[in-house]
């Protein structure tokens, strides 16, 4: 490297994060080279070559069949990009401020793998499949570029969705004493409050994402709220949703609510929650339900309203689920 360093200069290289899926959960392809060595395909580009097409040419040598069938590689977003500052092993996701010509740029670049795929795999390696959520924090393992791959998976914007504006939705009560002060006088004439809330899963390169609304720059919410008396929990989520995120134009909105995934009780006239009813309490004064909320791929169609909030916006934000469950690695043919 330091040769070709006083030669051409930083040495471009570049990687490729093929994605792949089992029972819907996203996992990573890596190269396995003994026992504790894991690295993403890729490699050096030429001189002058094209980031892209090098990328391609990289991963047919790597991967690619030898049986003349040729591999459609879809290469997709820049998801990543790691400089070496030194001739050293030390990569980082930016230029350190001292360092003026850092002697390698290395692009990462995601790669959308087809449901079923024949790969070809160097007979000095092994090719076996991550979950992201054992990549995440796992540099000890795994390295620095490779555990941050489920952070730089969530940073896609979201073009499947559209988001309109529209009138403020202010909350009922102008403060969190006067909130609970209301919630006591309702519970001393209806009882126990009933609130609804819907956790709208979506999806971004096949990785499951949450929508949240965000109001201010600390405070997250679930699409949401209370139910009217005697109100169906189903019917009432709808008639929620659509009064915070359906559109104005008369398109109506299909919800379509699945199954509960969650159940929360409030004990006292005091913000904390709890996923049970503690054993002391006989009469909580709240029942938070969740649902989730299967949304489709696009909403080319059908575009969300998005509202102001007291001059803020209500914005959503992407939270990608690091999944606790362990499923078998991966389902793809290699030779």
């Amino acid at each position: 490297m330091r040769e070709e360093f006083e030669k051409i200069g930083m040495r471009r290289s570049v990687d490729g994060v093929l994605l792949v899926h089992k029972h819907g959960i996203p996992h990573i392809l890596l190269l396995q080279l003994g026992n504790t060595f894991f690295k993403l395909p890729g490699g050096e580009l030429k001189s002058g070559e094209d980031e892209v097409e090098g990328l391609k040419r990289l991963l047919t040598e790597i991967l690619g069949r030898e049986d003349g069938g040729k591999q459609e590689w879809i290469i997709e977003d820049t998801i990543g990009n790691w400089w070496r500052p030194n001739f050293e092993p030390p990569q980082y996701p930016y230029i350190p401020a001292h360092i003026t010509k850092p002697k390698e740029h290395k692009k990462l670049f995601l790669v959308q793998m087809s449901v079923k795929a024949l790969l070809a795999v160097p007979k000095n390696y092994k090719i076996v499949a991550a979950p992201l959520f054992e990549l995440y924090d796992s540099t000890q393992s795994y390295g620095a570029i490779i555990s941050s791959l489920p952070q730089a998976l969530c940073r896609y914007p979201l073009t499947n969705y559209t988001f309109l504006t529209k009138e403020p939705l202010f909350e009922k009560d102008p403060s969190v004493p006067a909130r609970f002060q209301r919630m006591r006088e309702e519970f001393d004439k209806i009882g126990i409050r009933r609130s609804v809330d819907g956790v709208l899963l979506t999806h971004k390169h096949g990785i499951p994402h949450i929508f949240l609304l965000h109001l201010g720059t600390t405070f997250f919410k679930l699409p949401g709220g209370e139910l009217n008396a005697g109100e169906d929990e189903v019917e009432g989520l709808k008639r929620l949703l659509t009064e915070i995120l359906g559109r104005e134009d008369g398109v109506k909105q299909e919800w379509i609510i699945e199954d509960t995934i969650g159940n929360w009780w409030r004990p006292n006239f005091e913000p904390p929650q709890y996923p049970y009813i503690p054993p002391h309490i006989t009469k909580p004064k709240e029942h938070k339900k969740l649902f989730l909320v299967q949304l489709p791929e696009k909403f080319n169609s059908s575009a969300f309203g998005m509202l102001e909030q007291a001059g803020q916006n209500f914005i959503t934000v992407l939270c990608p689920m690091l999944l606790v469950v362990r499923q078998p690695v991966y389902s793809y043919d290699h030779g």
